[in-house]
């Protein structure tokens, strides 16, 4: 499921709901950036 994931990242095929993107924006620690959520998911890991 990951490796899926990541290849959508990798292709630029995934798309932000309305919802996911309004949520980004109001982080309390300040806004969430799509280089910052493509880095995570290239690095993580399934545990």
């Amino acid at each position: 499921m990951l490796k899926k994931i990541q290849d959508c990242f990798r292709a630029e095929g995934l798309y932000y709901t309305k919802h996911a993107r309004d949520e980004m924006e109001v982080e309390e620690l300040g806004e969430i950036k799509h280089e910052e959520v493509f880095e995570s998911v290239s690095g993580g890991k399934m545990i």
